[in-house]
Formats: C-alpha cells, sequence, structure tokens
C-alpha cells in the first residue's frame, strides 16, 4: 500500500468515532498517570504546607491543558490529511474538464468528448 492508502486505513476508524474519542482516552491516561505520581510523592513526603498543594494542582492543570491542545491539534492535522486523501482519490475518478464521473478504462470523456490521458500512437 502506498502512503495514501495507510493514511486512509489507519485514520478511517479515528475519523468515523470523532475527535473526543480520540482526545479524551489519551487526556484520561494521562491524568491519571499524573495524579498516580502527584499521590505518591505526597505520601512520601507528607506536605502540610496548602500552598505546596495548591501549586502542584496548577502545575498539573496546566500540563494536562497543554497535553490536551496538543492532541486536539494533532487530530485537526491527521484529519486534514485524510479529507486530502479524499479528496484525491475522488478527483481520480472525474474527468479534468467537466468533472463528471469516469471510468479507468474511459480513453474519451463520455460527457464532454475530450480526450482522457495522453495517446502515444504512431501510425
Amino acid at each position: 500500500m502506498d502512503k495514501n492508502e495507510n493514511i486512509l486505513a489507519d485514520w478511517k476508524p479515528i475519523h468515523d468515532k470523532g475527535i473526543l474519542a480520540y482526545v479524551v482516552p489519551y487526556t484520561l491516561r494521562f491524568l491519571a498517570a499524573i495524579a498516580t505520581i502527584v499521590i505518591i510523592i505526597f505520601l512520601i513526603y507528607r506536605p502540610d504546607n496548602t500552598n505546596t498543594i495548591r501549586s502542584v494542582i496548577i502545575n498539573n492543570t496546566i500540563i494536562i491543558v497543554i497535553v490536551t491542545l496538543g492532541r486536539v491539534f494533532e487530530w485537526f492535522k491527521r484529519e486534514k490529511q485524510y479529507k486530502n486523501v479524499i479528496q484525491l482519490f475522488q478527483q481520480i475518478n472525474k474527468c479534468p474538464m467537466c468533472s463528471s464521473e469516469i471510468s479507468s478504462t474511459d480513453k474519451v470523456c463520455p460527457s464532454c468528448g475530450i480526450t482522457l490521458g495522453i495517446e502515444n500512437n504512431k501510425e
């Protein structure tokens, strides 16, 4: 398979599920990992200072927002690639002049009569 077919095969299931199915599970896993690390650190050091707890929560929130935005931007980038490949495959089966549907075996467009492709017949 070529690059375009790989993009279609890889992205089609994700495209069908939507952005939330792409972003939310990843963000939740990241959030769970961060929360686990923070809990372990707090259990080890037992901070009594609420300012420390507040600053850690704010830092983790900022990190999670950054990770989520990165994932959203990645989804939009891959969605754009997917739509470009779909558009490319749709254009392959259209006449370049009138945009009517043609088959791969047609040498002349049935709609406008233009010759499709280059003929190298020397007679």
